[in-house]
């Protein structure tokens, strides 16, 4: 199988035996094929370096080691108008949903035989539909998954970024005092914060409302310099 005007794919892949043997097929296959810094960057140096190649497609690994791992870097990805390809070895359905919710492609397996894999990469590259009908339901789970992440996070809105900041304390083992002592405050304007931040999540007590925070996968907004 040989694509027109040789395109380019970018792979975004930490193992280096599977980034020979697919970056081998897909040149065998007609593309021009880069290989993204993975190592010791981050996911903002890596989003640059995969755009100085301006790629055709890019197939991507989720496993990485950078915060956020490649889920995280699909929307930056996808903002540069680059079809994102997942290649994972997850098996978690719901994965793969907020991975289409996020805007790749196609999700496609590390079990897969290699000419599935390249065939899928090749469609992508020609801007053909890859796997529509599953992408079509991932993208549903997706939509409903995000949804319901939304409505888990939606009594977090209204915090403060002070009640952000006494819970995330919380949260990271600290107690009031040690709250106070950091923060130079005293230790009955942190009990009066903690007070009004339980009220606003419905729950009873410090240890509840870690349970929920976590339970919910909230995250403090980052602090503005």
């Amino acid at each position: 199988m040989t694509v027109p005007d040789q395109p380019s794919v970018t792979l975004v892949e930490d193992h280096p035996l599977l980034r020979y043997a697919l970056g081998a097929a897909l040149r065998a296959a007609g593309l021009d094929v880069t290989e993204a810094e993975v190592t010791n960057t981050t996911g903002c140096e890596l989003v640059t370096g995969v755009a100085a190649h301006r790629p055709t497609t890019v197939v991507l690994d989720l496993n990485l080691p950078i915060e956020g791992g490649g889920l995280g870097l699909i929307p930056a990805l996808v903002a540069h108008r680059f079809p994102v390809l997942v290649l994972t070895g997850e098996t978690d359905r719901g994965l793969w949903a907020d991975c289409v919710h996020a805007g790749a492609e196609a999700v496609l397996s590390k079990t897969e035989d290699l000419d599935q894999v390249v065939a899928a990469v090749v469609a992508a590259c020609q801007r053909r539909p890859v796997r529509a009908v599953e992408r079509a339901a991932l993208g549903a789970e997706g939509r409903r998954r995000a949804c319901e992440r939304q409505q888990r996070l939606a009594p977090f809105d209204d915090l403060s970024r002070r009640e952000q900041a006494v819970l995330a304390s919380l949260m990271a083992g600290a107690g009031p005092a040690q709250i106070a002592e950091r923060d130079i405050v005293s230790v009955q304007t942190v009990r009066t914060q903690i007070k009004v931040l339980l009220r606003k999540l419905g729950v009873r007590s410090q240890l509840e409302a870690v349970v929920k925070a976590n339970e919910a996968g909230w995250r403090p907004e980052p602090s503005r310099k």
